[in-house]
C-alpha cells in the first residue's frame, strides 16, 4: 500500500472523524518516531532546545515524543483540524506533558510564516500536500533561530504485511494496490481548489534553495514481526478496506476479489485472523540546518 496517510486539509478526507486512527497509527509507528527524535537532539543547536514545532501535528504523538526528548523545550502542536489539537491536548495532559506541551490552529495551506520562530521544526509527511511546496519551505525555513532544524519527514518505502506470496491473487498485487493508490491520489489532487507548482522530489536540494543546509538523510525502520498484536492488526485490516476503496477504480475486477477475499473475516486466508501478518515500513528524514 502506498505510504498517503497524511493527505493535506481539503483533500476530501474526514480528519475530525479520523482522529483515533491516526493516533493509533503514531502509538504503533513510536518506535522509529523515537529514533528519528534521537537523531536530531544528536545535531541539535548546542544551547538548549527553548521552542520546537510540530507542523501538521496531527493527535500530537510526535508533539509528545520531541517534548519528552527535549525536556527544556515548549512544543507547539500546529494543525488546521481543532479537533485533532484537542488530542493532542489531552495526549500531552496523560503523558504529563500539559505545561510543555501547547497547540496552534492554522491553515497549513496558507501563510506559514505567521508561525513562532523555533530552534527545531518538525514536519512529518505534511508538506508534499501544500499547495506549494517549495514555498511551504521557505516559510518554515524562516521561521527557524540560528542554526535551528527543519526536520521533514518525506517518503521512504510503502509499508508491507504480508508474504509476497500470501495465497490471494496473482503476483504482484500490492505493487499494483501502490500504483492505484498514487494515481487515486493524484487524482484527488488534480480536483483541488488550487493550482498546485511542479511537486518536490529532491527534498535535500529544496531545502539547500530555502537557504538551509542540508545533512545527509536517513531512513528509519519500523518492523512488526508476525504475529502482531490486535491493534496492529485492525489498523492493518482498515489501512487495506481504505486503500481498496479509494482505489478501487484504477484496479482490475481480478485484484479488487483478491483484496475482498483478504478483506472478509470468514476467508481462511483473511488479513482478519492470518498468523502470517506483519509491519514493514521505511520513514524518510531530511534535515536542514538554518
Amino acid at each position: 500500500m502506498a505510504d498517503h496517510r497524511h493527505a493535506g486539509h481539503g483533500d476530501g478526507w474526514d480528519w475530525e472523524a479520523r482522529g483515533a486512527r491516526l493516533e493509533r497509527e503514531g502509538e504503533i509507528g513510536l518506535p522509529w518516531i523515537e529514533a528519528a527524535a534521537e537523531w536530531v537532539a544528536s545535531l541539535a543547536v548546542p544551547a538548549p532546545v527553548q521552542t520546537i514545532l510540530d507542523v501538521g501535528s496531527g493527535p500530537g504523538v510526535a508533539a509528545c515524543v520531541l517534548a519528552g526528548r527535549f525536556p527544556s523545550a515548549r512544543v507547539t502542536a500546529v494543525d488546521g483540524t481543532a479537533a485533532l489539537l484537542d488530542r493532542a491536548t489531552a495526549r500531552a495532559g496523560r503523558a504529563g506533558l500539559g505545561d510543555r506541551v501547547g497547540t496552534l490552529c492554522a491553515d497549513l495551506g496558507g501563510d506559514l510564516s505567521v508561525l513562532p520562530e523555533a530552534e527545531i521544526i518538525w514536519a512529518a509527511r505534511v508538506l508534499h500536500h501544500l499547495p506549494d511546496q517549495a514555498h511551504g519551505l521557505r516559510d518554515l525555513a524562516g521561521r527557524l533561530r540560528p542554526a535551528g532544524l527543519l526536520v521533514a519527514v518525506e517518503g521512504g518505502l510503502s509499508p508491507r504485511f504480508l508474504p509476497g506470496e500470501c495465497g490471494v491473487g496473482d503476483p504482484g498485487l500490492f505493487s499494483r494496490l501502490d500504483a492505484a493508490m498514487s494515481q487515486a491520489v493524484a487524482s484527488r489532487l488534480h480536483h483541488t481548489t488550487w493550482e498546485a507548482p511542479r511537486p518536490v522530489y529532491d527534498w535535500p536540494v529544496q531545502l539547500a534553495a530555502a537557504g538551509l543546509t542540508p545533512h545527509p538523510s536517513r531512513s528509519f525502520l519500523l518492523d512488526l514481526p508476525a504475529p502482531v498484536d490486535p491493534h496492529v492488526r485492525e489498523y492493518l485490516f482498515e489501512r487495506l478496506r481504505d486503500a481498496r476503496s479509494m482505489a478501487e477504480e484504477y484496479l482490475a475486477a481480478d485484484d479488487l476479489a483478491a483484496l475482498d477475499r483478504l478483506l472478509d473475516p470468514a476467508d481462511p486466508l483473511s488479513v482478519a485472523h492470518r498468523p502470517d501478518l506483519f509491519l514493514l515500513s521505511v520513514s524518510t528524514v531530511h534535515i536542514g540546518r538554518r
